[in-house]
């Protein structure tokens, strides 16, 4: 998580870009819960 802080200081755009990939992927793993039940 500190290397987060890192790059948001480095690199804007980096840190927006994992942002959405971490969101994407909790988004995903909720809709596979989902039609799972």
């Amino acid at each position: 998580m500190d290397n987060g802080n890192v790059n948001q200081t480095k690199n804007p755009v980096k840190c927006v870009l994992a942002n959405i990939a971490h969101f994407t992927r909790i988004f995903t793993a909720s809709c596979a819960l989902n039609h799972l039940n």
